[in-house]
């Protein structure tokens, strides 16, 4: 395998773990905004139904209401609870929305640090894999370790700068 074709390789495994990662990001947060604007459609929905029975809600904010809220029977039907024209609930906050976590991405960074310096490595042990004590062998071997240095010293870099990009997009 040649140090071009082992840096490719090297270099598109960085980026595709990069892609992916940033997707999966992406994705989540996606899904955790879109669970906090259901969550507070359903709080809106419930706030304007004061006095009136939860079947008249929507069924998404009827089983949000039966999970979060307070409820009271009046003869046949089920109130939220209201004191003070405040909502009653029975949940803490914490247990109504989850809170966004970043734990799972956490290591994406050092994982695309050590496939750089991975590549560092395994370009460089290319570079001097071979060299004997002959000098004009030795001139000949020069640029196989010159095409070994281009190797670690390129992983390196996409390395790193995917590692930094990614923590940049996680702290936005």
């Amino acid at each position: 395998m040649t140090p071009n074709m082992l840096t490719a390789i090297i270099t598109f495994s960085t980026i595709l773990i990069f892609l992916l990662s940033v997707f999966f990001f992406k994705r989540s947060t996606k899904q955790y905004f879109e669970e906090i604007r259901l969550k507070k459609r359903c709080f809106d929905e419930i706030l304007e139904s004061i006095n009136r029975p939860i079947n008249n809600l929507s069924e998404e904010s009827q089983t949000f209401a039966r999970d979060v809220c307070a409820i009271k029977q009046q003869g046949k039907h089920d109130f939220v609870s209201f004191k003070d024209e405040r909502m009653e609930i029975m949940r803490h906050p914490s247990q109504i929305v989850n809170e966004f976590s970043v734990s799972s991405f956490s290591s994406v960074p050092a994982i695309l640090t050590v496939i750089g310096i991975l590549g560092t490595f395994v370009g460089i042990t290319i570079g001097l894999s071979g060299l004997g004590s002959d000098t004009q062998i030795l001139i000949q071997q020069a640029m196989k370790l010159i095409g070994g240095l281009g190797t670690a010293f390129w992983t390196s870099i996409v390395g790193m700068g995917s590692s930094f990009l990614f923590m940049l997009f996680m702290s936005w």
